[in-house]
């Protein structure tokens, strides 16, 4: 209606539910607006019975929620005795102020072939955080797709036969955020002197284009285990630690938060772990003696390719 239009112009970007009068009935006191400033109003208002909640604490229950809809799944699945005991892996917020959290994760029992257990392949940790990335899907910026993407070829037939964007609408990057997409970052890679155990970095893979806030103690993990630059992580990580030989995930080995500081030995060693599964790698193809090429564009020799250049 045209009254309900009206009255939606003058909403703050909160969810308010105001009472007209104070606990003892009698009528609010009044308060000089001009002479308050944002959090001592927010303040104000809560101070008189008006519930509050920020952006920011929306988000914080929309992740709880949707984490304990896939514990209470995963719960169900261990009582009818599909799956394995629970590992621990580490929730790191973007917001720096917020300390670490302890998660519990229930993985389903790994596929046994004839000489050993694996996932076949797949990371079930990666599908049970989906829906801690399926919020914020109407936070979705088309011009960012446009620009940078790692959807860029959505909706694409042949990537080597155009040069320019696909068109894609809002609604429709609001349909695929909504479904939760995992991306893994290997933050140490399994090698022969770790025993093959790894720590993989989990995001949200649209966190650029919802406009995520940074994650700096992802990147200070991620320059500390020898990234660097470090890469740039947007909204809140999780980082689990792995056992895994070549592409083959094995199991999943308790991580806690008290483990997860910048002088861990886990992460002191982290480097050296990096480099020798680099030197392995270019082993096996054929690349020793190579050194890591510079980045695109930043030795002052433009690099073109097909349809676009740095």
């Amino acid at each position: 209606s045209q009254n309900r239009n009206n009255q939606q112009k003058h909403l703050f970007p909160l969810h308010v539910k105001m009472s007209n009068s104070n606990s003892d009935g009698s009528k609010p006191e009044q308060a000089e607006e001009k002479d308050l400033t944002p959090e001592e109003r927010l303040q104000w208002l809560r101070d008189r019975g008006v519930l509050i909640e920020t952006p920011e604490e929306r988000r914080a229950g929309q992740v709880a929620s949707a984490m304990q809809e896939a514990d209470a799944l995963q719960q169900q699945q261990q009582q009818q005795g599909s799956t394995t005991k629970k590992i621990t892996y580490v929730y790191i917020p973007a917001d720096k102020a917020k300390p670490l959290q302890d998660c519990f994760f229930v993985p389903p029992k790994p596929k046994s072939s004839s000489s050993s257990s694996s996932f076949m392949g797949g990371d079930p940790l990666s599908e049970h955080l989906k829906s801690a990335f399926a919020t914020d899907s109407d936070k979705m910026d088309i011009s960012l797709f446009q620009q940078t993407s790692p959807l860029h070829q959505l909706g694409s037939t042949s990537s080597a036969t155009t040069t320019t964007t696909p068109t894609v609408s809002t609604e429709t990057l609001q349909k695929v955020a909504k479904q939760g997409h995992v991306e893994t970052f290997a933050l140490v890679h399994p090698t022969l002197s770790n025993n093959y155990t790894g720590v993989h970095l989990y995001l949200d893979e649209m966190g650029q284009m919802k406009r995520l806030p940074l994650n700096a103690r992802a990147g200070e993990y991620a320059q500390a285990a020898g990234y660097n630059p470090p890469p740039i992580f947007y909204g809140d990580v999780f980082v689990a630690r792995i056992r895994k030989r070549g592409p083959v995930l094995e199991s999943y080995l308790d991580l806690t938060a008290p483990e997860c500081h910048i002088q861990a030995p886990w992460l002191q060693r982290a480097a050296m772990d990096n480099l020798e599964y680099q030197m392995e790698f270019n082993r096996l193809t054929g690349r020793q003696g190579e050194t890591q090429p510079a980045v695109a564009g930043s030795d002052g020799v433009a690099k073109t390719e097909e349809g676009y250049s740095w």
